[in-house]
């Protein structure tokens, strides 16, 4: 990893145009999107290509991401085609001493960028039916893999 700062914790959050390398791709920060005490969520470009890059330094966050990965690659590795086009692609993942970070599909829009460009106005009843038929499906699979985060029961 390069760019201009010096990157010594996890509260850095990185400029726009900031360079991140993982393995070879190098990424190039467009916006800061979200964060908290595990790492920061950016969007990313690579090659004209649109992508989000979540980053951790230091001990802690870099044990919280290299757990959301594991969990990752066991959802996938149990999944059907029918379960893995339910969830986001990972394109690059890169652990060292330092950092964690990987990088996935972007998707268009969130829920509250919808609900913002349609002037909060509701849903048709198809529409929430068919989200909520979706994440039951996701959180099912979830369910039947048993995954568990430290400290929850």
């Amino acid at each position: 990893m390069h760019s201009g700062n010096n990157v010594e914790n996890a509260f850095v959050i990185f400029e726009k145009n900031t360079v991140i390398t993982l393995r070879q791709n190098e990424y190039i920060i467009q916006e800061y999107l979200g964060g908290g005490a595990a790492g920061h969520v950016y969007r990313v470009k690579n090659n004209n290509q649109e992508y989000f890059l979540k980053i951790s330094i230091g001990t802690f966050g870099r044990n919280q991401v290299n757990n959301e990965i594991e969990k990752y690659k066991l959802i996938i590795k149990n999944s059907g085609q029918a379960e893995k086009d339910m969830f986001l692609e990972i394109k690059d993942v890169a652990i060292n001493q330092k950092i964690a970070g990987f990088v996935g599909e972007l998707m268009d829009k969130n829920l509250f960028q919808i609900l913002e460009e349609r002037d909060y106005a509701g849903f048709r009843l198809d529409s929430v039916q068919y989200i909520g038929r979706i994440l039951v499906k996701q959180l099912c699979f979830l369910h039947r893999l048993n995954l568990r985060s430290e400290g929850v029961v």
